[in-house]
């Protein structure tokens, strides 16, 4: 995987902010997790919504509020976009939001479904609200263009995990009474059926779970001794194919 590094160190930077970041990639490359892990390390005050739990628009503010001014009550009073830019702004002139503050929005692609306009109210809250040590970072797996954003913005790509990559991150999963080269022939073969469908990594987990019983049936029976790759190979495609159904299912209506 690869992140633009360049990007991410504007936010370790002492005198300001950049208004707004959009970080992009597909399903289960590390986005939140990598970021939110980063702004804890370089020690920024930050506050996280998923957009996708988000049913309402208070429930989407009160959440934010609550963890950027925990002990103020605010969120009780904001049920709109004007009035969360109003306590920003109130709580800024209090003496509150005197440090460097991040607002990550995760899943963004549904936060046009609560309001057309909020997308490019966050962009520019440093703007709107008077906050100048205000950034907030817009995740989502579609591409940007998809969106109504500045050109100018701050773009971050997450790319798909490489073969090499996938093998090493699901050796993690081996179970402790086979050997990591039983394992590993495994894994190749789940690979080569699946890779070109998808590079999920949590379908993949789900694959290679679902699968290692029915790849060691032979071994089992007493058929197929475990070293006989070309023989476990043979059993364990059918099985494959047909599991390549379901991602199809899974996947299909994705757009990234």
């Amino acid at each position: 995987m690869h992140v633009s590094n360049t990007s991410l160190l504007m936010l370790q930077d002492d005198e300001c902010l950049p208004e707004s970041l959009f970080v992009y990639g597909g399903p289960s490359v590390g986005k939140t997790s990598i970021i939110m892990r980063y702004l804890e390390c370089v020690g920024l005050n930050y506050a996280r919504v998923n957009c996708i739990e988000c049913y309402s628009h208070r429930l989407m503010f009160d959440t934010l509020l609550d963890q950027l001014m925990p002990s103020s009550g605010a969120s009780d009073k904001c049920d709109n976009l004007m009035q969360f830019l109003a306590i920003l702004r109130i709580a800024h002139q209090k003496g509150h939001l005197v440090r460097r503050t991040v607002i990550v929005l995760d899943g963004i692609e549904k936060l046009e479904e609560l309001s057309e306009h909020y997308l490019s109210a966050f962009s520019r809250l440093q703007e709107l609200s008077g906050v100048s040590l205000l950034c907030t970072i817009f995740i989502s797996h579609i591409l940007p263009e998809k969106f109504n954003v500045d050109s100018s913005m701050i773009k971050i790509r997450f790319s798909q995990y490489n073969k090499d990559e996938l093998l090493q991150i699901l050796q993690r999963g081996k179970q402790a009474h086979c050997s990591e080269k039983f394992f590993k022939n495994y894994l190749n073969a789940v690979l080569s059926v699946f890779l070109r469908s998808t590079r999920d990594l949590n379908e993949m987990k789900n694959l290679v779970t679902m699968n290692f019983k029915r790849y060691c049936e032979p071994i089992d029976s007493g058929k197929v001794e475990k070293d006989d790759v070309a023989s476990l190979w043979r059993h364990i495609v059918p099985h494959l194919k047909a599991s390549l159904n379901t991602v199809y299912l899974r996947t299909g209506f994705r757009f990234y």
